[in-house]
């Protein structure tokens, strides 16, 4: 068949075209990512100076000494979550000077491989990272999408090539969350063991006043014998003396319970977070691929969400 001239020149042009449109805009992909690694930063500060204003409330140097150790630990566990999301905003932005900087193929393959290995290993599955626990399927992912951007001769084709990696990050980043999870929890159930240690007694003792106070009101309720009136009126007045203690004591609990509910909140916007964090990455292939504009206001409003609960707990 022979092909009309005026066609193969329209073709012509119409790729000219395309190469010559500009790559999007990813800056608001480098700009929510960097809020969210910010809001992350504060859930730990908040989390930590609160959970150690609590410990101190604890009676008996010995419980708050176990008390601080465990905020060591959730402080040292999140402070790998902090560390993952501080190496995704610095990959966020190598993509976005690469997308600034224009299509240059074999180069910005380069490039973008090293800032996917960069990240890999602040997460722990850069090369060597599987014997310090890497799953092998993750390492071997790793080794793939690094392979395939490498042999990619387009900044759209090494972007795509990267694009399960991160979603299998993000996937890692949120475990880091559930650990950090993990440690808190131990932190409150540690705190209400060393509540119910420090108040047992008062504890105790009310519920034995408040049962006897339960049954002399019963058998003085329309009696005139002045013995059980006045067995009623001391068993009162012993109540009324331990409750300050008895208010610390719910006090107390109350804090701790409060506390464990902002925390699960926190937590959960953070996952949630991490996974518009992937779901944005995707959004961004698309867009290279078919050079158009491209919004991450859903990665910036999971990223303020964590914010607006970390104010939430301050406000407490």
């Amino acid at each position: 068949m022979i092909r009309s001239p005026g066609i193969s020149a329209i073709a012509l042009l119409v790729v000219g075209a395309a190469a010559c449109t500009p790559l999007p805009d990813t800056s608001g992909y480098t700009a929510a990512s960097s809020q969210l690694k910010q809001s992350a930063a504060a859930v730990g500060t908040v989390m930590h100076d609160e959970l150690a204003r609590t410990t101190d409330r604890i009676p008996g140097e010995q419980n708050r000494a176990r008390l601080a150790t465990a905020t060591i630990n959730f402080d040292n566990a999140w402070h790998d979550t902090v560390g993952s999301l501080s190496a995704m905003a610095d990959y966020a932005q190598s993509v976005e000077d690469l997308t600034n900087a224009g299509n240059h193929g074999a180069d910005s393959a380069r490039q973008l491989s090293q800032s996917v290995l960069s990240l890999a290993g602040a997460v722990g599955i850069a090369p060597g990272a599987a014997v310090a626990g890497a799953a092998v399927d993750t390492f071997a992912l790793l080794n793939s999408a690094v392979a395939n951007i490498r042999a990619s001769r387009s900044l759209t084709a090494s972007l795509a090539a990267a694009d399960p990696l991160m979603q299998d990050i993000a996937v890692r980043v949120k475990r880091q969350v559930d650990a950090a999870e993990h440690m808190f929890n131990v932190l409150i159930s540690q705190q209400r063991v060393e509540i119910d240690a420090a108040y047992g007694r008062v504890r105790n003792i009310d519920d034995e006043l408040r049962r006897q106070e339960i049954d002399a009101a019963a058998n003085a309720t329309g009696s005139g014998d002045s013995a059980l009136q006045a067995n009623l009126t001391r068993l009162r007045d012993a109540r009324a003396l331990m409750a300050p203690r008895v208010a610390e004591y719910q006090a107390a609990v109350e804090t701790v319970a409060t506390r464990e509910r902002a925390g699960r909140n926190l937590f959960l916007a953070t996952r949630t977070a991490l996974q518009s964090w992937a779901d944005s990455h995707s959004r961004l292939v698309r867009a290279v691929q078919e050079r158009r504009p491209v919004s991450f206001q859903s990665l910036m409003a999971a990223s303020q969400d964590v914010r607006d609960l970390v104010q939430r707990w301050r406000d407490l």
